[in-house]
C-alpha cells in the first residue's frame, strides 16, 4: 500500500483486498498477494455535521409521535 502512496487523510483503518476470481474478501493485515483484476477496498471516514445527525433525530422522533398518536386513536375508540 505505500508503494501506491498511502492512505489518504480520510481513509479509514479498514482496508480490505476482494480477490477477483472467488469474489473474497481478505484483510490486508494477511499480506494478501494482489493479482490483475483484485480490487482494493478502502473504507472512508465520512465526517459528519451537527445539521446530518439533527435531521435523523427529527425523522425519528416523527415516526415516533405518529406511532404513538396512532395508539391513542386505537385506545380512545375501543373505550
Amino acid at each position: 500500500m505505500n508503494k501506491a502512496g498511502g492512505k489518504a487523510e480520510r481513509a479509514d483503518s479498514d482496508v480490505k483486498v476482494i480477490k477477483r476470481k472467488n469474489k473474497t474478501w481478505i484483510s490486508v493485515d494477511n499480506n494478501p498477494n494482489l493479482e490483475p483484476g483484485d480490487f482494493i477496498y478502502v473504507l472512508k471516514d465520512v465526517p459528519r455535521s451537527f445539521d446530518y445527525y439533527l435531521r435523523n433525530v427529527g425523522a425519528i422522533s416523527s415516526v415516533i409521535t405518529a406511532v404513538a398518536t396512532l395508539i391513542l386513536i386505537v385506545i380512545q375508540a375501543s373505550k
